[in-house]
C-alpha cells in the first residue's frame, strides 16, 4: 500500500531542495489540532500534515485566502452572504453558473471557521465603536 503522504512528501522535498528551514511552511494535526512544525516531518501515519493555509488581510483582520480554484464536485463549500444572518451561507459545488460566480468574485471558502472569518472581517468595516 503506497504512503499516504506520498503526494505531500514530494512537495516538502521540492521546498528542501530550495530552502533551509521548509518546516516553517508546514502543519502537522495531532492531540485534535494544527501545530507548526519545528523540524523536519516525521511522516507518521497517525497524523496529517498540509502546508499553512495563505492568508489575506481585510480590514485589519487575516482571514484564509479565499478559494481560487473549483473544488471537487458535490463537495460543500461557504459563500458569503452579507444579507443573511451570520454573512454566510452554505452550498454543494455542482459547477454551476452561480457556484463559479462566486468563486470568481473570491467570496468563498472551503471551510466553516474560514468563512466565518471571513464575514466577521467584512462586518468590521461597518461596526460602530
Amino acid at each position: 500500500m503506497p504512503c499516504k503522504h506520498a503526494d505531500k512528501m514530494m512537495i516538502y522535498a521540492k521546498q528542501a531542495a530550495e530552502m533551509d528551514e521548509p518546516w516553517k511552511l508546514w502543519q502537522v494535526f495531532t492531540l485534535g489540532r494544527w501545530f507548526k512544525l519545528e523540524q523536519h516531518p516525521e511522516w507518521d501515519d497517525e497524523n496529517e500534515y498540509r502546508q499553512i493555509p495563505k492568508t489575506i488581510n481585510i480590514n485589519g483582520h487575516e482571514v484564509p485566502e479565499p478559494m481560487r480554484e473549483k473544488p471537487e464536485m458535490y463537495s460543500t463549500y461557504y459563500f458569503i452572504r452579507l444579507d443573511v444572518k451570520g454573512g454566510y451561507l452554505r452550498d454543494v459545488w455542482a459547477n454551476e453558473v452561480t457556484d463559479n460566480r462566486r468563486l470568481e468574485a473570491g467570496i468563498c471558502q472551503a471551510t466553516e471557521s474560514g468563512i466565518i472569518a471571513h464575514a466577521k472581517a467584512l462586518f468590521s468595516f461597518t461596526e460602530v465603536g
